[in-house]
């Protein structure tokens, strides 16, 4: 079955953010066709854990970052996003600044076809929500990383500003998006969430087409 769900895409950024959100949105077994544009796809970056020392083990993070991963898949399939990557393979990273991190997850998808099939503002705008899926990931199932969630806040605001939103409605924007994003995670009671996160923890990375399956016939 295909439901139509409903996303901040167009409307009054100030208009009240409880209960369930009243935009249609793109069917996800809808097809995203359209080469892909200069960087090939538009990623999330990383989540990071600050700093090595007394953080948690490569498996401890591996547990919490399949939920987080796994939000942002689930809500990119329910928006009809064309995920790329999707994986959680802690590694060290060094940052300009010399500072060694842990990066712990990562979920990408095509930018250029989703403004294809719903033009820039409403893709940037969706992406704002896609984004947001990691903010409720960390409120539900997080262990208080920051990095994940500041990264996530800054893909919101950017993806605002892209969709010409002004700063002063930045506020009322992220909580759209926030509340879409629960939405779109919870219309199932979490079941497919769920799935995904399973698969993912235990194998580590999902195809595309692993995520859709998992994800079912429930958008």
């Amino acid at each position: 079955m295909t439901t139509s769900l409903a996303l901040p895409l167009s409307g009054s950024l100030m208009a009240p953010v409880t209960g369930a959100p009243t935009f249609s949105a793109p069917t996800a077994n809808r097809p995203v066709a359209g080469d892909l544009a200069a960087g090939s796809h538009s990623p999330m970056r990383p989540a990071t854990m600050a700093a090595m020392p007394g953080r948690p083990s490569k498996r401890d993070l591996v547990a919490v970052s399949s939920w987080h991963e796994a939000a942002h898949a689930v809500v990119g399939v329910r928006l009809g996003m064309r995920l790329m990557s999707i994986h959680v393979r802690p590694r060290k990273l060094v940052s300009p600044s010399g500072t060694t991190m842990l990066s712990s997850g990562f979920t990408s998808y095509e930018l250029s076809t989703l403004i294809t099939q719903l033009g820039r503002v409403e893709a940037h705008r969706a992406c704002a929500v896609f984004a947001a899926a990691g903010l409720v990931a960390e409120r539900e199932h997080g262990d208080g990383n920051r990095a994940a969630t500041a990264d996530d806040v800054d893909g919101i605001v950017r993806h605002g500003k892209a969709a010409g939103v002004q700063a002063s409605d930045h506020a009322a924007f992220l909580a759209e998006s926030v509340n879409a994003a629960a939405h779109l995670l919870l219309c199932d009671d979490g079941a497919a969430w769920l799935r995904v996160r399973s698969a993912l923890r235990q194998q580590r990375s999902l195809s595309r087409a692993r995520v859709e399956a998992l994800v079912g016939d429930h958008r």
